[in-house]
């Protein structure tokens, strides 16, 4: 059992259960939300958690598509992220106040998930079944993971992240998270040109519908100006289609966006075009498609 609360007492929790991955993030988001490096969050099946007092005092804010941060309305602790596309697992931060159980106690270093692009994840997840193995490097005490060095992500590991948000809300069909990450000045090119929010989303209303065809990307490669106002994103997108008669078509290709820096720090997609493919890509490509999202 696992018990802790928030700074002024209000709020209190408990976890029976696994604890099923430990990841520091440290994206843009996160290093604000905390005023930190790095967030660090602990996994929990939904079922084993719950408020044990004053469950009326949590506030909760949307800081992206999917992602719910709650905390307590009084003296501000962060609590969990609730991730809504992932409803099994809500993310618990410190404020533990018994011991974790011995068996994690000491976290045994692994490799961190697949660095796309040869640039550092945004998140570094330590999975519980992976735990005992390598050597020594962390030490789990309540109420935070203490680490020996982390670096600072830099604005590549945020436009990556965003990129694949992008993506994830056309997976999802929610038409509403994929219009704001739409620069008010973009401009989408393919057979004709789409100027602005309103008349990107209209263009891309197709992938909304229930009989639309669907859509999925990944950025292979990113590349940041040095003046960090410009990002170019670049990867592998994969379209189905299907017939009258149900039956599917892959068609493959290429796109790319340019990502603009806005005033609070997020980026927004200004300009995108993409080009189809003749054929699949090789394999190391596809797989892009189907990694584990280490954003948060």
């Amino acid at each position: 059992m696992i018990s802790g609360h928030c700074e002024c007492g209000r709020v209190s929790y408990e976890v029976n259960g696994d604890i099923t991955d430990f990841s520091h993030c440290h994206c843009s988001q996160c290093r604000r939300l905390h005023g930190a490096a790095f967030a660090t969050f602990a996994g929990v099946a939904r079922q084993h958690f719950r408020y044990t007092s004053d469950e009326a005092s949590l506030k909760t804010y949307a800081s992206s598509a999917g992602h719910d941060r709650v905390f307590c309305s009084e003296c501000g602790s962060n609590i969990m992220v609730v991730v809504a596309q992932r409803i099994v697992f809500e993310y618990g931060h410190g404020g533990w106040q018994s011991d974790l159980p011995s068996r994690i106690s000491y976290l045994r270093r692994i490799e961190s998930t697949v660095v796309r692009n040869q640039r550092r994840p945004s998140t570094i997840r330590y999975g519980a079944e992976r735990l005992m193995t390598k050597h020594v490097i962390l030490l789990l005490s309540a109420p935070f993971l203490s680490v020996a060095s982390f670096a600072v992500a830099d604005d590549s590991d945020d436009v990556r992240c965003t990129e694949i948000a992008f993506s994830q809300s056309v997976e999802n069909h929610d038409i509403t998270a994929f219009t704001s990450f739409i620069d008010a000045d973009a401009r989408f090119v393919s057979s004709s040109v789409s100027r602005g929010p309103a008349e990107v989303t209209e263009a891309w209303s197709v992938f909304f519908a229930d009989d639309g065809p669907d859509i999925k990307w990944r950025p292979q490669t990113i590349e940041v100006l040095k003046d960090g106002e410009l990002a170019l994103s670049r990867g592998p997108y994969r379209m189905i289609t299907r017939d009258a008669e149900g039956k599917t078509t892959e068609h493959w290709g290429t796109f790319n966006s340019v990502w603009r820096k806005q005033a609070d720090d997020s980026w927004k997609v200004v300009f995108d075009a993409g080009n189809a493919a003749a054929e699949a890509p090789p394999e190391n490509i596809q797989a892009l498609l189907d990694q584990e999202n280490d954003c948060r």
